[in-house]
């Protein structure tokens, strides 16, 4: 098994800590009957979780145990009681595009009530006031969105203005979803930025 949803489940899996791993291996034989947890599932027999020999094998006992969608809600639920919030939001954003749906959606999208995205709308102060697009080329690299090649034409850029310019120029150029994408990153990695633009 090597679908882009197999690969979504082992690269969240494998952002996990050994400590985060167990708990997470626990949760998914106790079937959602934990503290904390919403709702229940049908628990996953905790001698098959203790046989899965790396991550790669617990993301094919999941997927092999539960229909698609099923599957994404129970890892998403076991990633934020660990509590793994960022690999949760990380693995939401790539899920919407796997399987549209917003049941699996809480990463805001990035579109103004005018219906102008707001990597348009607020291009200029992204360019001239954002200071992490390293850290959020990094999960659009992994997921993607954005090139090796592309990836280093940002990175080489001399100053945080060129390279948010150039950022925003490729990711625009792939259109609506990898801005979305983009305004995700964003959102996980200075929250606090992009919520103070809307109130500019």
């Amino acid at each position: 098994m090597s679908g882009p949803l197999f690969r979504c489940f082992s690269d969240a899996l494998d952002g996990l800590s050994a400590a985060q791993l167990r708990r997470f291996g626990n949760g998914l034989a106790e079937g959602g009957s934990g503290a904390g947890s919403a709702r229940g599932w049908d628990p996953v027999p905790l001698g098959r979780v203790e046989d899965a020999r790396d991550t790669q094998d617990l993301a094919r006992l999941i997927l092999s145990f539960y229909p698609e969608r099923e599957a994404v809600k129970i890892v998403l639920e076991l990633l934020e009681g660990i509590p793994e919030r960022r690999g949760a939001e990380r693995l939401r954003a790539k899920v919407a595009v796997l399987l549209p749906g917003d049941e699996v959606q809480s990463v805001e999208r990035g579109v103004s009530g005018t219906g102008v995205h707001l990597l348009d709308l607020y291009h200029r102060a992204i360019v001239s006031r954002f200071h992490s697009a390293l850290p959020v080329m990094d999960g659009l690299l992994s997921d993607g969105t954005l090139t090796g090649e592309q990836y280093e034409e940002v990175r080489a850029g001399a100053t945080r203005a060129e390279r948010n310019r150039a950022l925003l120029a490729i990711v625009g150029a792939k259109g609506r979803r990898a801005k979305d994408r983009l305004w995700g990153e964003m959102q996980l990695e200075d929250g606090a930025f992009t919520s103070g633009l809307a109130d500019q």
